[in-house]
């Protein structure tokens, strides 16, 4: 972060970022599973979230893979 900046009328902070980490902040979507609030604001533990994540990423696939119990629990 090169500058930051607070907003007092709108209660925001910007953030400049250097030049040199602009292609990774614009790649980052490309990197992580991305998913809307309102799909996981009913899970109510962090297992729950965690799980959903697991499963979504596959999402593109069609199909989820077996994954072993051992596997499982350790992700």
């Amino acid at each position: 972060v090169s500058q930051i900046g607070y907003m007092d009328d709108g209660a925001t902070v910007n953030l400049i970022f250097a030049p040199a980490i602009i292609p990774f902040i614009t790649r980052l979507e490309e990197q992580f599973t991305s998913y809307e609030l309102k799909q996981i604001s009913g899970l109510t533990t962090a297992y729950a979230g965690r799980l959903y994540e697991l499963l979504i990423a596959w999402r593109s696939t069609g199909k989820t893979p077996v994954i072993e119990l051992s596997d499982f629990r350790q992700k």
